[in-house]
């Protein structure tokens, strides 16, 4: 189940107080496609189902303990990630052999349906 913060796709760098009113600008909502995006992604590919009802999480090895990858598979439809976790761009090796770059704290996210 995604979990989005309240003022995350706004690039929030604060921490919100719990129980009093504690405003969020929302002037730079420069992650709004991405996580539009992120939400379709879930709700239209089975493989990210909940529980039982979507894939199980195949994790990769990658050659590299700075990017993480993992797959999940449900009747034909699959999506593939990796994620640099690093501050500084990394080459890896992906699910399909091939050696790939991820920038510093990017990620890459394949998906069929």
């Amino acid at each position: 189940m995604p979990l989005i913060y309240g003022g995350q796709e706004s690039r929030l760098v604060k921490r919100l107080a719990f129980f009093e009113k504690d405003p969020i600008d929302w002037k730079h909502y420069e992650l709004e496609s991405f996580y539009t995006e992120l939400l379709a992604l879930k709700r239209h590919n089975k493989a990210l189902a909940n529980g039982q009802y979507g894939g199980a999480t195949e994790l990769h090895s990658t050659d590299n303990d700075k990017v993480f990858s993992f797959s999940r598979t449900r009747e034909g439809n699959v999506v593939m990630v990796a994620v640099n976790v690093s501050a500084a761009a990394q080459t890896y090796r992906a699910i399909d052999g091939s050696t790939q770059r991820l920038d510093a704290w990017r990620w890459k996210i394949d998906a069929s349906a």
